[in-house]
């Protein structure tokens, strides 16, 4: 194993013994701690998710007292299989569940090395180093910027060039959390320029500088709450929109719960679904236009109208 992988680990391991103390820690002290970039250990976290429960509160982490660090799923034959063997006497031979005892047991006996390594693959091409390349001692110092914001409530003033926009824009914002969705590390903040709570893509930031000037946590703000109403994560009003769903890409619904206001409100001879949902139109229409004439936008009225201006438009294009 490449020495820089078992560092890793030796590090993560000691990380989640120290997450399962009484105290609860920030990123700053850990970074300290361990004597490595704010940003290695926000992605040691990353990894740590996978097999941990562990807790996030205005920037204080930890895992629950009590908790199991290292959670096992198991299926319910094999905890039907693993009750029967801790009751039953001695096992006969060839015993009606054994493959699923079996299966358990093998489950138990994955040392925790490999589903760290196996934790560490699946987050390995996501990370902030690979994905801001040359930039990333830029984005390095930002993260310890905003993690410091948060950590102190103090506003800082930004440089941010949002997705498609050819210049940044000057920002003043009070930020009040860093997390991970979607394969990329957002902050948090309030915008006073929208004068709303807004989410910002941490690589995306071209400057920030931390002010004297403090903020005040608003009482009602629950990160949860927020990014449940998100089918990706840009921000606007969400509203009721209503469309088909080809069979063919009808499993992209069907097979999961892609957000908590999804509803599968008919589904057709042909295998095709319609779905509802109360989402901002934004961000869920460009998951719409992903799907190209295998979504079709039923309502609201002026939505589907939308859509109909832009496929004219792609067809005089290509026409």
């Amino acid at each position: 194993m490449p020495e820089r992988n078992e560092r890793q680990i030796e590090r993560i391991l000691d990380l989640a013994s120290r997450l399962e103390g009484k105290k609860r820690w920030r990123v700053s002290e850990l970074a300290d701690y361990y004597g490595v970039y704010r940003s290695t250990i926000y992605d040691d976290l990353r990894i740590l998710t996978r097999i941990c429960f562990i807790r996030n509160e205005n920037g204080r982490w930890w895992i629950e007292p009590g908790g199991n660090p290292l959670p096992i799923s198991f299926t319910a034959e094999e905890a039907r299989a693993l009750l029967i063997a801790l009751n039953a006497c001695p096992i006969s031979v060839a015993p009606p569940f054994e493959k699923y005892l079996k299966s358990a047991l093998n489950k138990l006996e994955r040392p925790l090395e490999l589903l760290l390594q196996e934790a560490m693959r699946s987050v390995d091409k996501v990370s902030i180093k690979v994905k801001s390349g040359n930039n990333y001692e830029s984005v390095e110092r930002f993260f310890a910027i905003l993690e410091r914001a948060v950590e102190e409530q103090r506003s800082v003033i930004a440089l941010y060039q949002a997705g498609g926009k050819q210049e940044p824009l000057k920002h003043k914002l009070d930020p009040y959390a860093i997390f991970f969705r979607r394969e990329d590390w957002y902050l948090a903040a309030y915008a006073h320029l929208a004068e709303d709570i807004g989410f910002f893509k941490i690589i995306r930031f071209k400057d920030v500088q931390l002010t004297d000037e403090k903020f005040e946590y608003p009482p009602d703000f629950n990160l949860d709450e927020r990014l449940s109403l998100m089918w990706e994560l840009f921000s606007g009003s969400p509203m009721d929109i209503k469309v088909k769903i080809a069979s063919h890409k009808a499993y992209l619904v069907e097979e999961k719960q892609r957000h908590s206001t999804q509803e599968i409100v008919e589904r057709l001879p042909d295998g095709s679904v319609i779905i509802k949902v109360h989402v901002p139109k934004e961000e869920f229409s460009w998951w719409v236009l992903s799907l190209g004439p295998a979504a079709e936008i039923l309502e609201p009225p002026e939505l589907r109208e939308e859509f109909k201006t832009i496929a004219e438009e792609m067809l005089k294009m290509y026409s």
